[in-house]
């Protein structure tokens, strides 16, 4: 289906007309708040905020306690919204605690059942950050690092150990139903097709993949990461498994704080930080800065069996290097509140991140009899910089008395790529002899210039107190441009000379239009969601040098669904259903071939269409209190499944090449279970199991492509606090063997292992922890076809330890508001209770 632009846009004036019109309405307009739905018999429930942006509180810890003995009654978490509610309480006094990391607790006693108020509410709670927050961490251990709830995972990364030293990527191994081979390929339940979003939003500040993404973030510069595996249609629909979300940290302490953090680790790598940040009652200003040096080495084996021949031959090879990398990421905004209703955020990010690689690599060719017939040896130096800017600016308007939100925000970002590849290349005979006179010698100039821009704007309207809706537009445009030139050493001439057949320049824009509406309706024990959005998307790509040009105009829709039924406040179903997309990456595309292993070059694919995915998944959450369960089927059917496709291309050496094509359809089906405990104080693990059946078929490109087998892994992460003053933490993770297109990744495992100890009055905290201690962690691949068989075997430097130091100062707010709310009071009073 296809819409001209001209019609589409004339929908969203539409619906920008609207949103002027709505936000038009002012608090004047509704003095008298909406009477609340009653609650039930035997219950006690309320609302949930943040003192600082008005904003729900996720995952807030409430505790329900008796008044007599404050022995421990019933608890729960309150949902996205920040609602929560907890039933079939007997009549009598009891007390109520509410706590969230990094804010004060809030406590009320009082909290009386009975005939005349068979349920309490203790309408909107507002959480005011603390000004000891982070002696608070401290001392909270890993009590609350990871927050698990139905609809999303919440992994607070300042209280794990074993990933200090390092990147986003060390702490996505620490994640359920994520994922991370040795290469840092981050999967969700067995797909690679995850969307990374940072503080919400995608960024360009950063390479343009996902796992150089995930690389470049030092982990001290992380907050936390967010986990939404099935998203509404509020939510950019690209991404088929679902969204990563990386909170890079920002200031929440009043006063002035400061916090410096150090590491170093094994063989040459290091890791330094600092954040600054200072708010007042209107104004909140922070920057952080982060520096990671590291350096890894890999080897890498491949032993292939060339069927496609005259008679059978094989090729050997043996690879191995070191990366240098050094990554300096700053990033530095400020939130202004005009006054209780109106703030506006400003944030600014810059990137560098230098690579050096120094790679060897030999090739030996063999026949049918297995006897050399030539050798040779390859050198590569590259030199990679990769360097980016993003500026952000974020309105919010809230409303008197009511849930009522608008927000505007934009954003733009640039990132500037540049390779420079030095090759050098000498072929022997089986006696040593050189098989010409002069070394092949050469030099690739790769560079990448990507701009993205956005502006978008949402609002969320009660229509009564059961009811909501959310709507919102945004345009988005992205422009990519690759530049490769590639020159040989003329020796005769003593001169560099250009390879015109493998010089090019490829150039792709895309720009998206999008609306959606989200209507929510909640009862008792269920709550209904319905969603959909719909896209119009525009790209342009080409080879710039040859003329040749690609254009798409398309219209997708994505609709979403949720239904959760709650039939007691300790225990959640749900169900949802969405639409998504994977649009392909710009190495998909880019027609134009990767040579920097000349024996399996690859090749994008300007045709390539994106992958469309339906995905379903029902959900069983179950708290105790001391335990939480979690239990969820999820299926996904993705037509047009992208996928690597290898053939053999010289039946002399045994080459291949890979093209990136549409299959007809892949699927995952399969079972998660994760389970948190904490049975005594000080001591708890968290246990994720995870079995999925992959099938691809893609007959449309070869009749024996289609493959299909059982996959899954297992991760289980211990705490233990020896003393008041230290803390263990110990993870272990298997990988089983999995199918791929054309073959399959063999098993992998891997321990961790972590220690920390607090002085200083908790403000200096030591921390040392091992990575992959037994030094198992490699990966293997074989792949067959009709015309090949091959057995790759690639081990990296993965036992890795490290010592970590992070100091904090800083003065806190010493006022009369702050110290009451240290001291378990809140700050602000909730509203009336309901009549």
């Amino acid at each position: 289906m296809k819409l001209t632009s001209g019609s589409f846009h004339f929908i969203l004036s539409i619906l920008a007309t609207i949103f002027v019109s709505m936000t038009d309405v002012t608090a004047q307009e509704k003095k008298k708040e909406e009477k609340q739905h009653p609650l039930p018999e035997g219950s006690v429930g309320g609302k949930i905020r943040d003192g600082r942006t008005n904003e729900p509180v996720s995952f807030a810890t409430i505790t329900l306690l008796k008044g007599a003995d404050s022995s421990l009654v019933n608890g729960a978490l309150s949902d996205e919204n920040g609602n929560f509610l907890i039933e079939q309480i007997p009549p009598g006094n009891y007390k109520i605690k509410i706590k969230y990391m990094g804010y004060a607790s809030f406590f009320r006693d009082s909290v009386v059942l009975g005939l005349n108020k068979p349920g309490f509410s203790l309408g909107v709670i507002v959480l005011i950050p603390s000004g000891k927050q982070l002696e608070t961490i401290v001392v909270k251990g890993n009590e609350d690092n990871f927050k698990l709830g139905i609809e999303k995972k919440v992994f607070e990364v300042e209280n794990d150990l074993l990933s200090k030293g390092g990147s986003a990527t060390d702490v996505i191994k620490g994640i359920p139903a994520l994922s991370v081979d040795i290469d840092g390929n981050v999967t969700l339940r067995g797909s690679g097709t995850v969307t990374v979003l940072i503080d919400g939003r995608p960024s360009g500040i950063l390479a343009s993949s996902r796992t150089a993404i995930f690389d470049q973030i030092p982990a001290s510069s992380i907050e936390r990461i967010e986990l939404i595996t099935n998203p509404s249609a509020k939510y950019d629909p690209d991404g088929v498994s679902g969204i990563v979300n990386i909170v890079l940290k920002k200031n929440a302490a009043p006063g002035t704080s400061v916090s410096i953090g150090v590491s170093y680790s094994t063989l040459l790598k290091g890791n330094a930080s600092v954040s600054i940040g200072h708010r007042t009652a209107k104004l909140n200003v922070y920057a952080n800065y982060s520096y990671r040096y590291t350096q890894k080495w890999y080897k890498g084996y491949t032993d292939r069996e060339n069927l496609l021949m005259l008679s059978r031959s094989y090729t050997n090879q043996n690879s191995d290097g070191i990366r240098t990398i050094q990554t300096h990421l700053f990033k530095a905004g400020l939130d202004y509140s005009f006054n209780a209703h109106n703030t506006l955020s400003l944030t600014a990010a810059y990137n560098r991140d230098r690579d050096l690689d120094n790679d060897s690599v030999s090739y030996h060719f063999l026949d049918a009899n297995q006897q050399l017939t030539k050798y040779s040896y390859r050198n590569m130096y590259g030199n990679d910089l990769d360097q980016g800017g993003e500026l952000t600016a974020l309105y919010t308007r809230s409303f008197d008395h009511s849930d009522k939100l608008f927000t505007v925000e934009m954003a733009g970002n640039q990132n500037r790529n540049q390779v420079a590849d030095s090759i050098g290349q000498t072929d022997f005979t089986p006696a040593g002899i050189r098989l010409n006179a002069n070394p092949l010698v050469q030099h690739i100039q790769n560079q990448w210039l990507t701009q993205n821009y956005f502006i978008k704007a949402d609002l969320l309207i009660p229509l009564n107190s059961i009811t909501r809706l959310e709507t919102g537009i945004k345009f988005n445009e992205r422009g990519i441009r690759n530049d490769l030139t590639f020159q040989a050493y003329d020796f005769p001439s003593g001169a560099w000379k250009s390879d015109t057949g493998l010089t090019n320049s490829f150039a792709f824009t895309e720009r998206i239009y999008s609306a959606y509406t989200v209507l929510s309706r909640s009862y008792q024990k269920m709550a209904l969601q319905a969603g959909g959005r719909v896209e119009e998307v525009t790209s342009d790509a080409g080879l710039v040098h040859s003329g040749i040009d690609y254009s798409k105009n398309n219209l997708h829709f994505f609709p979403s669904a949720t239904i959760r039924y709650k039939p007691s406040s300790n225990q959640e179903f749900r169900f949802a259903y969405s639409r998504l997309i994977n649009r392909p990456a710009i190495r998909f595309l880019n027609p134009f071939p990767d040579y920097t292993d000349p024996l399996n070059l690859r090749y994008g694919n300007p045709n390539l269409n994106p992958e469309f995915t339906h995905s379903t998944e029902l959900s069983w959450m179950r708290y105790f209190s001391r335990m939480s369960l979690n239990f969820t089927l999820y299926y996904r059917y993705t037509s047009g499944a992208i996928q690597l496709y290898r053939i053999i291309t010289d039946t002399i050496t045994g080459a291949t090449s890979g093209k990136y094509q549409n299959l007809n359809y892949s699927t995952t089906g399969g079972a998660e279970f994760i389970c948190k405990v904490d049975p005594v104080q000080g001591f708890g693990f968290m246990l994720n199991l995870n079995l999925y059946h992959t099938q691809m078929n893609g007959d449309n490109i070869d009749p024996s492509l289609d493959v299909q087998g059982y996959a899954g892994f297992g991760k289980l992460t211990t705490h233990i606090n020896l003393t008041k003053k230290i803390t263990f933490q110990l993870a272990g993770v298997y990988y089983a063997p999995t199918p791929t297109g054309q073959g399959m990744i063999k098993e992998q495992y891997s321990m961790d292992a972590g220690l920390r100890m607090n002085f200083l009055h908790d403000r200096m905290s030591l921390v040392l922890s091992v990575n992959d201690v037994f030094n198992t962690l490699h990966t293997q691949v074989y792949t067959s076809s009709s015309e090949f068989t091959q057995d790759f075997r690639k081990k990296r430097e993965s036992r890795i330890g490290t010592l970590s130091l992070t100091w904090r100062l800083g003065s806190t707010d010493t006022s009369k508001k702050a110290r009451n709310a240290e001291e378990g009071n809140p700050a602000t009073p909730p509203l009336p209770e309901s009549e």
